[in-house]
C-alpha cells in the first residue's frame, strides 16, 4: 500500500512536470501567433516539417525527421503548427528527465530544483531554436537516471530491462544530436573504466 502511495505520488509528479514543461514552452508561441518563434524553428525546422519525404533521402540515418513524420501521421496540423506540438511535447520530456535524474540523485529538493532549471532564460531560449539538442539532452538525463536505477538494484531481471533501455536511449541519442551524442559517449565510457563495469564497457 505505502509502495503504492510513493508509485502515484511519482507519477502526479511526473505528470506535473510534463504539463508544466509544455505549457511553458507553447506560451511564447501563443503570444507570437501566427508568427513562429526561434531562428532555426523558421530556418530549419518548419522547412523540415514541410518536406519530410524529400529529406529522408539525404537524412536517412537522422531521428527527428522519422519522429516528425509520425506525428505527421497522426496530428492533422500544418508545418507551424505541427512544430508547436511537438517542441511543446519535448518540453515536456525534457522537464521530465530532470526531474528523475534529480530525483534519481536522491537530491531532497529535487522538485524546486527542476521548477529553478526550467525557469531559466538559458533553457527557455534554448527550446526555442534547437529542438534536436533539448530532445537529446532528455534523452540522456534519462540515460544518467537509468544507470543510477540499475546500479541501485540487486535483481537480475531489473538490470537486463535497464541494460536495454540505457542501450537504446544511447542509439536514439546518437542518431538525434551529434555533439551531445559525443559528449555522452565520452563521459560514459571515462564513468564505466572508473568503475570497472565490464558489461557496459563492451
Amino acid at each position: 500500500m505505502i509502495s503504492f502511495t510513493l508509485d502515484l505520488k511519482v507519477i502526479k509528479s511526473l505528470l506535473f512536470f510534463f504539463l508544466l514543461g509544455c505549457v511553458l514552452r507553447i506560451i511564447p508561441d501563443l503570444i507570437a501567433y501566427p508568427y513562429p518563434v526561434g531562428y532555426d524553428i523558421i530556418n530549419y525546422y518548419i522547412p523540415l516539417a514541410d518536406k519530410l519525404n524529400t529529406i529522408f533521402q539525404n537524412d536517412s540515418f537522422q531521428f527527428y525527421p522519422y519522429l516528425l513524420y509520425t506525428f505527421k501521421s497522426f496530428i492533422p496540423l500544418n508545418p507551424q503548427g505541427l512544430m508547436i506540438s511537438l517542441s511543446s511535447i519535448t518540453y515536456g520530456l525534457f522537464s521530465v528527465s530532470i526531474y528523475l535524474l534529480l530525483k534519481g540523485l536522491n537530491l531532497k529538493p529535487a522538485l524546486l530544483m527542476t521548477l529553478f532549471i526550467l525557469f531559466q532564460i538559458s533553457a527557455l531560449r534554448t527550446t526555442w531554436d534547437l529542438q534536436k539538442d533539448i530532445l537529446a539532452l532528455s534523452f540522456t538525463f534519462l540515460i544518467f537516471y537509468f544507470i543510477l536505477k540499475d546500479r541501485n538494484t540487486y535483481y537480475h531481471k531489473n538490470k537486463i530491462i535497464y541494460f536495454g533501455l540505457i542501450i537504446s536511449l544511447v542509439i536514439l541519442t546518437i542518431f538525434t544530436d551529434t555533439m551531445i551524442s559525443f559528449l555522452l559517449i565520452l563521459s560514459l565510457s571515462i564513468y564505466f573504466i572508473i568503475k570497472k563495469d565490464k558489461k557496459y564497457i563492451i
